[in-house]
């Protein structure tokens, strides 16, 4: 995972998350973190769209201003990767794709705090937004979490398809740079446990090498299972794989996804469906 990208919106969240991708990308010997602002001059209130009367130009220096001198507070916590800062005219969702593409971006990360706390919903919301558009894997930080190197991995699944579903290209690919205690965590309804032995031998073809903890438990609530298990474990990280389509990506990836994304205190990877994932 040679290059990083964080996104922000110059808020406390959002350099905690940066400072967190720093100490993150130490770990994972990366090469480069890129920090980047998107910011609006169309902004579509109404049918018609709305321009500002200011010069494009302006935008773009006020905005690469801002990011130098926001910059400051990230760079102590750098060690050994280079710092790069990168703004643009457009909408967060469309721009981190773009972005990501054009700079060999291997994660974003991102910031995110519970709705419960109203002056930062849109940061929550625009975090969302990344989230479900995303084509590549997107880290999101909770304020509370630690800054220190991540030692359990936690993979969650629901047991289904696991072989076609699995981005196992990229769970590799981030596995391998965590060298963190691999656990995989099913949890599920007491009534809806999902049948387990076949599934179970794909999850060993495909993870054994990593030699993983497998645990699983019953909760009426999937969330608080998950942030339950997660919660025990030490400076851990939780791996989600939501489905791009059925019935169950509707489930996990809007309802579960979103949810932990607001209420877990420990940061979450959503690695992009399958189908969508890229070299």
């Amino acid at each position: 995972m040679e290059s990083l990208l964080v996104p922000t919106d110059f808020s406390d969240t959002a350099l905690h998350a940066a400072k967190y991708a720093c100490m993150l990308g130490n770990q994972m010997h990366s090469k480069r973190i890129i920090l980047y602002h998107a910011y609006q001059t169309v902004i579509p209130a109404t049918d018609l769209p709305i321009y500002p009367t200011r010069d494009l130009e302006q935008f773009k220096q006020e905005s690469l201003r801002s990011l130098q001198e926001w910059s400051h507070h990230v760079t102590p916590f750098l060690s050994g990767m280079d710092m790069i800062i990168k703004t643009s005219d457009d909408t967060l969702p469309v721009a981190v794709n773009a972005l990501c593409h054009k700079e060999r971006v291997s994660l974003v990360i991102m910031g995110i705090t519970g709705k419960s706390q109203f002056e930062n919903v849109i940061i929550g919301n625009n975090a969302i937004k990344v989230l479900e558009s995303s084509e590549f894997p997107l880290l999101l930080v909770p304020p509370q979490a630690p800054l220190r190197d991540v030692k359990n991995a936690i993979f969650t699944t629901d047991l289904e398809n696991v072989h076609d579903t699995i981005p196992l290209q990229r769970l590799d690919t981030l596995l391998h740079a965590l060298n963190a205690r691999l656990w995989i965590l099913n949890v599920a309804p007491p009534d809806k446990h999902p049948s387990r032995s076949s599934e179970l031998s794909d999850l060993h073809l495909l993870l054994d090498s990593y030699k993983p903890v497998y645990h699983f438990t019953s909760d009426t609530d999937i969330v608080q299972g998950i942030i339950h298990f997660a919660h025990e474990k030490e400076d851990a990280l939780i791996i989600l794989a939501p489905k791009k389509r059925g019935i169950f990506y509707q489930l996990f990836h809007q309802s579960i996804t979103k949810a932990l994304a607001y209420r877990v205190t420990t940061p979450i990877i959503a690695l992009p469906p399958k189908k969508a994932a890229s070299a």
